[in-house]
């Protein structure tokens, strides 16, 4: 298998920039300001012309050079009515490469979102996200496109939805049944989309915990997100960020899921009990538990869960202190962090962290011990740091 780099470059100019509805930077301009409007002008006229092939090319120049010139915006936007779907398509994406500066296409952008051609289709969801305004319309269109024919379509209407934020909030019911798209991507986005909204995406919690065990558990190169908050980019890292984005109040499902039977889907709810954070404090025992009990990834997720809830892990204290001696180093690493959390609470701590701190196989682990026993060894009285 060849490498990407060795890929066509129409990968990485029109399907890299669509995965998760992320685009680069648009090339600076080839010339100077004055020959740049002259071309413009010319590209102008061109998408005019009554040739389909030179308004075509002309709608794919303008998407490269007129993006500083006020008068390429409602020209491609015009284009996107033209008789040929090849414009079409070419005016969605320049107007993609726009950004943000094609706010004034929004209305014409929204209606492509009914176009015959696909690709137009998933252009303009992924236009309208990157422009950012998260008017009704534009939040109703979109959550229409979750149901669209083709799931590239279903996945940028997901990732637009996810760049409004909570101002999306007005598709969390569209987005909810979205969860249940046929295809994995589709589902990833609509997870994304919910936990960009935050808690006001509560309605999703039963069925985000159920995609917690979602069968398709590959990873997706669309699911770059999800990568750069540090969370798995497969369905069930989605619907795990999601629940720890609405926070506080999926804490009793995803506790219920450490209790439960499914085991494949401890680890994603430990993942998000840690990302709640502090708000996280009913679920210690069940994460206790599951330090003692769960299979390798689950223990180290649960460790590291209670090393992120903070100081209120007194439940879990004799679990973390057994796990000191666990086999496996990031299990050890996290339970290290999370006794420190506990300063002198986990005096009975000392000797399993002193036994780390001069014998861990890993240099770095033996520098959590040590600080582990900084905070637990403090003086009386002395502020926690």
């Amino acid at each position: 298998m060849g490498s990407l780099l060795n890929l066509p470059s129409l990968f990485f100019s029109i399907l890299v920039p669509m995965s998760a509805g992320l685009i680069g930077d648009v090339d600076d301009p080839p010339a100077g300001q004055g020959e740049v409007r002259a071309q413009v002008e010319r590209q102008l006229k061109a998408l005019r012309d009554d040739a389909a092939d030179v308004r075509r090319s002309a709608a794919a120049a303008l998407g490269a050079i007129g993006r500083a010139d006020p008068r390429a915006v409602p020209a491609l936007a015009e284009a996107l009515k033209d008789r040929d779907p090849m414009v079409h398509e070419g005016a969605a994406y320049a107007l993609l490469r726009f950004g943000p500066e094609a706010a004034g296409a929004v209305e014409a952008l929204t209606v492509a979102l009914g176009d015959s051609e696909a690709d137009v289709r998933r252009y303009a969801a992924a236009a309208l996200g990157w422009i950012g305004r998260a008017d009704p319309r534009v939040v109703s269109a979109l959550a229409e496109a979750l149901k669209d024919r083709e799931w590239n379509v279903r996945r940028e209407a997901g990732y637009a939805l996810a760049r409004f934020g909570p101002e999306a909030a007005g598709a969390i019911e569209a987005l909810t049944v979205a969860l249940g798209d046929s295809h994995p991507i589709g589902r990833v986005a609509a997870a994304y989309a919910l936990g960009r909204i935050g808690p006001k995406a509560e309605p999703a919690i039963p069925k985000l915990i159920r995609l917690l065990a979602d069968k398709h558990s590959d990873l997706s190169i669309y699911s770059a997100p999800l990568y750069e908050l540090g969370f798995e980019g497969s369905v069930r890292g989605a619907a795990s960020f999601a629940l720890s984005a609405i926070g506080a109040r999926a804490v009793p499902a995803l506790v219920k899921v450490l209790e439960g039977g499914e085991t494949e889907s401890h680890y994603y709810a430990a993942f998000a009990l840690g990302r709640i954070g502090a708000q996280a404090e009913p679920a210690v025992p069940a994460l206790a538990e599951t330090l003692r009990k769960g299979d390798e990834l689950t223990r180290i997720a649960a460790s590291l869960a209670l090393s992120q809830i903070g100081p209120a892990i007194g439940k879990a204290r004799t679990a973390l202190i057994g796990a000191l001696r666990d086999e496996n180093p990031g299990v050890r690493q996290w339970s290290a962090v999370a006794l420190g959390h506990l300063g002198p609470e986990a005096a009975e701590a000392i000797p399993a962290l002193k036994a780390m701190a001069s014998g861990d196989e890993i240099p770095s682990f033996r520098s959590h011990a040590i600080e582990a026993l900084r905070r637990i060894e403090r003086p009386a009285g002395t502020p926690r740091p």
